[in-house]
């Protein structure tokens, strides 16, 4: 029985892998930037970006960071109400508790002409 309890939790482990790496696959032609958060260790890392700009969003390598330096450029306050709600920290953890592992929002995003260069 323990035997097949590894088998069965390694399988899951697997499909987990799996499909996280389709997700990121699918998700790197669609978005500005994606970024790896752990909010338990307020850890943010792995940016992928189609601009190097985006990467400034990462510097200094936290999740609290990360979240402060988008929310302002998210130009209404009903967007940043409602991104607010989804990517706080107890959100965050209460939804991963109860097996979510992805979290998106499509917004717009202010850039200013000064980040690029």
């Amino acid at each position: 029985m323990a035997q097949q309890w590894i088998l069965t939790h390694e399988k899951i482990l697997e499909d987990t892998f799996n499909n996280q790496i389709s997700y990121k696959s699918i998700m790197e032609h669609n978005v500005m930037g994606s970024f790896q958060l752990n909010r338990t260790q307020k850890l943010c890392s792995e940016g992928q970006r189609v601009f190097p700009f985006i990467l400034k969003l990462q510097e200094d390598g936290t999740t609290n960071g990360f979240f402060s330096r988008v929310y302002p450029n998210i130009p209404t306050l009903e967007q940043r109400q409602e991104y607010a709600s989804i990517f706080n920290r107890k959100n965050m953890l209460d939804s991963f508790a109860a097996g979510k592992t992805h979290f998106t929002y499509q917004h717009k995003y202010e850039v200013s002409l000064i980040a690029h260069k």
